[in-house]
C-alpha cells in the first residue's frame, strides 16, 4: 500500500515529529518505508528518517508492506503472502 505524503510543518520533519511518526510506525508488524527521491528510509528508525532531511513542501511516499497467513490444512504449516 502507497500513500504520498507532502510536509506542511514550516520546520520540515524536525526531532519531534519524526520521533510521533516512528512510534506510530512502530505499533505496526508490517515494514514500512518512507521513499523521498532516490533514498528509501525505514519509518520505525528516527536515524533513517531524520537522515532524509525532510523540508516544508516537500513529497514523500510511505510503502506499507504486510502478510495474510494462510493455513495449509494438510501440513499445518503458515504460509505468508506479501503485499504492497
Amino acid at each position: 500500500m502507497e500513500i504520498i505524503v507532502k510536509i506542511l510543518n514550516e520546520q520540515g520533519l524536525h526531532a519531534r515529529p519524526a520521533s510521533i511518526f516512528v512510534k506510530t510506525a512502530n505499533k505496526f508488524k508490517s515494514t514500512i518505508s518512507i521513499l523521498h527521491g532516490d533514498e528509501v528510509a525505514n519509518a520505525k528508525s528516527i536515524i533513517n528518517i531524520m537522515s532524509l532531511g525532510l523540508s516544508k513542501n516537500e513529497e514523500i511516499k510511505r510503502i506499507r508492506k504486510y502478510y495474510v497467513r494462510k493455513r495449509n490444512e494438510r501440513s499445518r504449516h503458515c504460509e505468508h503472502t506479501y503485499f504492497t
